[in-house]
């Protein structure tokens, strides 16, 4: 760079302010790239700041904490994949200039009408041991919106979300995992603990005398809506003969009296989440789920427990047919949708999370693994489990924990009389893992965890 384009060239620390007296151009751009040693050069508003960090760090703390600096910005980046490419187009730069490109990040770029010149195009991305892809731009899959893949890349560099296990499924070892995650319940907190009370004495739903010790470690009370097809447990008074059939006691009906609807992040199929009006009466959940298959959704963990089983009947009914509409009778002609039926389930799981993620409240979340069979408790004749009991998890994140059960299930090694391929076969039939992939992309959580077991 010479005197007559360089006026005054400043280091500090690791970022380069530079005032021009003529614009900086690509090459010149990728010069100081290469000569810096730096992973990305940001030139805005007669400045340019240079950047160290790996991946795309950088580009991400951009655009979550200083987006006016990429705004109208040139870019130079060593190399862009699809990450780099949708932060750079949710950033709002104008111009792009790399060594080299993959094909899908060109494309959004593109899309986004960001001036673009790249040395080299290449299929996609490798990782650093060049034995595959990047595994970030693997994360981000087939999602070719940049503010989808968003929080994808969050996700992606956060830390691992603990999932606690243990193998043992006794009432002392669920207060004992619930006691792992060390969350204090509020002195006088109203507590909700939400199970399913089970369609008949023949689901395989978790039982009165299990759950009873943690009822009383949380001073909780049981919480179920009514449902949104034919049963015995579609209205108040026959869901609440149900519920004492089975031996449950001290049971809010949360949709007894009324509905609400609380706000939703990601409306692309509901617009709210239609919940029973006892909700606002809990400053706190324990979200215990049967961890199960499920006849339309492939599998019910926690995820489903707080989507359809917090929903009141018309809420069912929305979330079901995709925002189709809130009426029951209405519901079974509007099923067809099956991943808009998921991407709704994680929409509304999001909603319950948030809720009890303000003012003071909070929620935890434990699946029980046992009485694996392919079908819901909201069967009353659920086929026989084939896969034998695997234990408990729990974690404060809904989504690497329906993600570490559904791992458990999917990495079963099968022997005589303990199988998980009926399981597997009915969750892939109904893309049962695009619900937790989902709830990933629009934050709800993160399918990365570590496991922690406390029988050790």
């Amino acid at each position: 760079m010479n005197m007559k384009k360089l006026i005054l060239l400043v280091l500090a620390g690791l970022n380069i302010a530079v005032c021009t007296a003529q614009k900086i151009d690509g090459p010149t751009m990728l010069r100081i790239l290469n000569e810096k040693k730096a992973s990305l050069l940001v030139y805005n508003n007669d400045s340019l700041s240079s950047y160290h960090k790996n991946g795309v760090h950088d580009l991400l703390e951009l655009v979550q904490n200083e987006p006016a600096r990429l705004k109208g910005a040139m870019v130079a980046d060593k190399i862009i994949g699809k990450a780099s490419a949708s932060l750079i187009v949710l950033g709002g730069a104008k111009e792009v200039h790399t060594n080299t490109i993959c094909t899908p990040a060109k494309e959004m770029l593109q899309k986004a009408g960001v001036k673009l010149s790249f040395t080299e195009e290449v299929p996609y991305i490798i990782n650093r041991t060049k034995t595959g892809q990047c595994p970030l731009d693997s994360t981000l899959g087939n999602v070719t919106v940049p503010a989808e893949c968003l929080p994808l890349i969050a996700n992606f560099y956060k830390p691992a979300s603990t999932v606690y296990f243990t193998k043992e499924i006794t009432q002392e070892s669920l207060v004992r995992i619930y006691k792992a995650l060390n969350v204090d319940i509020p002195k006088n907190a109203r507590v909700a603990v939400k199970i399913s009370t089970g369609e008949s004495q023949k689901t395989y739903h978790l039982r009165p005398d299990f759950i009873a010790p943690i009822l009383a470690e949380t001073k909780g009370r049981i919480v179920e809506c009514n449902t949104a097809y034919g049963g015995n447990r579609s209205n108040t008074a026959d869901h609440r003969r149900a519920i004492e059939q089975r031996g449950y006691v001290n049971v809010d009906i949360m949709d007894e009296e009324d509905t609400i609807h609380i706000p939703v992040k990601d409306a692309k199929w509901i617009k709210y989440d239609i919940v029973g009006s006892h909700l606002k009466n809990y400053d706190f959940m324990v979200n215990l789920a049967h961890f199960k298959g499920h006849q339309m959704g492939g599998f019910g963990g926690v995820l489903k427990n707080q989507s359809i089983g917090v929903a009141s009947s018309s809420g069912k009914a929305y979330i079901h047919s995709a925002g189709v509409t809130q009426e029951v009778e209405r519901l079974w002609g509007h099923v067809g949708n099956q991943d808009g039926f998921l991407e709704s389930m994680a929409a509304a799981a999001q909603a319950v999370h948030d809720h009890f993620k303000k003012d003071g409240r909070n929620i935890v979340y434990i699946n029980v693994m046992n009485n694996m069979s392919i079908d819901c408790d909201c069967n009353g004749h659920p086929a026989t489990p084939m896969l034998k009991d695997m234990g408990i998890l729990a974690s404060t994140d809904p989504v690497a924990l329906d993600r570490a059960c559904l791992d458990l299930v999917f990495g079963h090694t099968n022997t005589e009389g303990d199988t998980a391929g009926p399981l597997i076969a009915r969750i892939k039939q109904k893309h049962g893992t695009h619900t937790v992939e989902y709830a990933e992309q629009i934050g709800l959580g993160s399918q990365k965890y570590k496991i922690v077991d406390i029988d050790k």
